[in-house]
């Protein structure tokens, strides 16, 4: 056992160092994939989830993407161009990875505080929509309503109105689009939703129950696996290791491996940001003995 995760920390080591990263202005870096920025929040809200230090770069890339109005943007370098040049200014996915970084306990109150009232400030009252950026793909659903709910309920924040409003809205319809939905990226945002459950404790039944329909619909997916079982398996860790073997270090490309409806087929495009994710996550969950 211990080979095996003296080769995960070599895995997690390499990766960190030679994965692709920009430098924002206050001179730290955040995680890209390939030259893009564009879904930047995601992965380092989820990169955030498995540092565990007061050095959380990923953690700071999350804060450094909000505005002075309290909106979030896609990158900490978009914050800083105002987005010039990309119609989209964030999304509903990308909210995953604000709350993700929010289950750190370093993630600041007032920066939530700053989120909503910039939500409220932004509603269109005609509609009653409430929005998380002035572009079309941020209208916040019931749904999204309900996982922030849980979040803030996780650290004691006080809850938006909407918030208590569709409390329980992620669960039955989340189990039914679980079974039906694209086996990709909107696969994947179903689980990082559990996931983000699993690190706040809440939802276990709904969590696990969704992980396991994805895990059952792409089995290879070792991020699915763990959302599921909640722990790892030899078996799990060996095979990350074998794919990790598969893939070229030295020119780490744009994908992220674990939201891919076919993982075999992207494995020359690994971002690297991905193995570091999983490795991490490896080195600071349960692991369980069978196989």
């Amino acid at each position: 056992m211990q080979v095996l995760i003296d080769k995960v920390k070599e895995i997690v080591k390499e990766a960190e160092e030679k994965a692709p990263y920009l430098i924002s202005k206050n001179g730290k870096k955040f995680a890209i994939l390939g030259e893009s920025d564009g879904d930047a929040m995601l992965f380092n809200g989820l990169l955030s989830t498995v540092i565990h230090s007061f050095d959380n770069w990923a953690l700071d890339a999350v804060l450094d993407s909000q505005g002075e109005n309290g909106m979030f943007y896609r990158s900490p370098h978009r914050k800083e161009t105002n987005n010039e040049g990309h119609e989209a200014f964030f999304s509903r996915d990308m909210s995953h990875g604000v709350m993700c970084a929010m289950t750190n306990v370093l993630f600041p109150e007032s920066a939530a505080i700053s989120w909503l009232n910039y939500i409220d400030n932004l509603k269109e009252w005609y509609w009653l929509l409430y929005k998380f950026a002035p572009d079309s793909r941020s209208a916040i659903t019931p749904a999204n309503w309900a996982l922030m709910g849980r979040v803030w309920g996780y650290r004691l924040w006080k809850k938006h109105d909407q918030m208590k409003k569709f409390n329980g809205f992620d669960g039955d319809f989340s189990v039914i689009e679980a079974k039906t939905t694209d086996l990709g990226y909107q696969l994947h945002l179903k689980v990082v939703a559990a996931y983000i459950k699993f690190l706040i404790n809440q939802s276990r039944e709904y969590s696990q129950k969704i992980a396991e329909i994805a895990h059952q619909r792409l089995p290879d997916n070792i991020f699915y696996e763990f959302v599921a079982k909640r722990c790892f398996t030899l078996d799990m860790i060996e095979r990350f290791i074998e794919i990790s073997n598969r893939v070229d270090f030295n020119n780490f490309g744009h994908s992220w491996i674990w939201e891919k409806s076919n993982i075999e087929s992207h494995l020359e495009s690994c971002c690297g940001w991905d193995l570091f994710f999983m490795g991490k996550l490896i080195l600071a969950n349960q692991i369980d003995s069978y196989s």
